[in-house]
């Protein structure tokens, strides 16, 4: 992970002075901040982890061999003297990481909005960049860099020209979302929705619940919450210190989604939203299909209503969003479509993802094809939350279904047991190689055939995109 500094003039002292660090050798400008020792060079300084599998202290003679002159250690070994480098020495550098990036964003002049929640967290950040762009210079985090890592290093490439910033934070235990709060102080939070990732470690969707609302410990007083009011966990909260609204599609909230229309064959959805004051705002026309997409579109226009920005303004940024890699991306292979959303995986995603799947097949006059792997971070709730995915497919009417890792045996099962032909399945357990995976699921295929890939990070379903190239038959 790499991120070129935004000021143009930072420097060692500024990291030591924001961090509460030593510095040891000779102050230096820096450029570019480096956790991977791959990415470390001249100008860029070396963030020295300690993870869980690796502790970065362990590259420090390597990248200092290469070239690189700066590191923040929480111990610096011992070189010879004709080594002209430099080092920021702390007590814990991942501390020290967030301590640089709140210390780095304190002083600007700029609209800070926080983005959580367990599905949706990175394209609501889009459709919210795309709003906001219309109005502001703005800035928001890398890629999905929204860990404790990842948010504060993308903190760091801010510039003075900015305007507002949409931050993207994730997590993985309780406490992780408050820290990330801390350092950006937003002026607005949003929480997407409370979904299942996550059981296993927090055990039940309360304690999700309360983890998602950690976002409000930085929220400056006075600040905008919105929240999903279609999720009972978030509905009728109050706070003396924040304004909160709510936005719903199946319910009544301040901000309500009506009259949703998709046509995916044009791959666009026509969705009115009344107002708090009753207003209509009618056909807001977004380039994607899905509930899903209408939730994170509508929290885009809800806050740039907030924050005063016109009705053409907001229509302008939703025709302009554009989705992520790997995110409901369409991709031609021969008379085969790929849709492509294979970032990440829950059991909610999941479904959502198997309802435009089948919709569009429908709209083209082709099947749909499901190729489905592992969900990962279940807890006890995995073996029952992979079947209800599966059995969903079998509902929809999804044709054919491939099941990637072990897990994905589960999904096979819910799917037999809601009727779907066991000789419409192919189980792939060993993700080694997809290279005979994706053979099998040539013979499977018709033309005119739509193939939904997704599943966790962990299982880079994306792999089958290029399998599927070199394996494809002659025609």
């Amino acid at each position: 992970m790499k991120i070129d500094v935004g000021m143009k003039q930072y420097s060692l002292s500024d990291v030591a002075r924001s961090c509460g660090g030593y510095l040891v050798g000779a102050d230096r400008s820096i450029r570019a901040i480096c956790t991977d020792s791959r990415e470390a060079g001249e100008g860029v300084l070396f963030v020295a982890l300690c993870g869980a599998r690796t502790d970065g202290h362990q590259y420090i003679m390597q990248v200092l061999k290469e070239g690189c002159q700066a590191v923040l250690c929480e111990k610096f070994p011992a070189l010879p003297e004709a080594m002209d480098v430099s080092a920021v020495v702390v007590p814990d550098t991942l501390r020290a990481l967030s301590d640089m990036a709140s210390e780095y964003i304190r002083e600007m002049e700029l609209l800070r909005v926080a983005v959580t929640g367990s599905v949706g967290k990175t394209t609501t950040k889009e459709f919210l960049c795309s709003v906001l762009g219309q109005r502001f210079k703005s800035y928001k985090t890398e890629a999905n860099y929204n860990s404790t890592v990842g948010m504060p290093m993308s903190v760091m490439g801010i510039a003075p020209l900015h305007e507002a910033a949409v931050f993207e934070m994730g997590m993985s235990a309780r406490g992780e979302i408050a820290q990330l709060s801390r350092v950006v102080r937003p002026d607005v939070a949003l929480i997407t929705n409370v979904g299942s990732s996550h059981l296993e470690h927090l055990k039940t969707r309360e304690n999700i619940a309360l983890a998602k609302l950690e976002i409000i410990t930085g929220l400056r007083e006075g600040g905008l919450l919105l929240v999903n009011g279609d999720e009972p966990l978030l509905r009728g909260l109050s706070h003396p210190k924040f304004n909160i609204k709510t936005v719903a599609v199946h319910t009544e909230g301040d901000y309500t989604v009506t009259d949703i229309c998709q046509s995916p064959r044009t791959w666009e959805t026509v969705f009115d939203l009344r107002l708090p004051s009753g207003e209509m705002l009618s056909a807001l026309r977004i380039p994607a299909i899905g509930t899903h997409m209408v939730y994170d579109a509508a929290y885009a226009v809800a806050i740039g209503l907030e924050l005063g920005m016109s009705e053409d303004m907001i229509r302008r940024g939703l025709a302009d969003y554009q989705n992520e890699k790997l995110r409901q991306h369409l991709i031609s292979l021969g008379d085969i479509t790929i849709l492509a959303d294979c970032y990440n995986a829950a059991p909610e995603s999941m479904c959502e993802a198997l309802h435009v799947l089948t919709s569009y097949a429908k709209a083209k006059g082709g099947r749909a094809v499901a190729v489905l792997g592992d969900m990962r971070e279940l807890g006890e709730a995995t073996r029952r939350m992979h079947e209800t995915v599966g059995a969903e497919a079998a509902t929809l009417g999804v044709s054919r279904l491939m099941t990637l890792g072990e897990l994905g045996v589960s999904i096979a099962e819910g799917a037999m047991g809601a009727g779907m032909p066991d000789d419409n399945i192919c189980m792939v357990r060993s993700l080694d190689d997809l290279t005979e995976a994706a053979r099998a699921l040539w013979q499977m295929l018709c033309p005119g055939d739509v193939v939904l890939l997704k599943a966790s990070r962990a299982i880079a379903a994306e792999r089958m995109i290029e399998a599927l190239r070199q394996t494809r038959p002659a025609e």
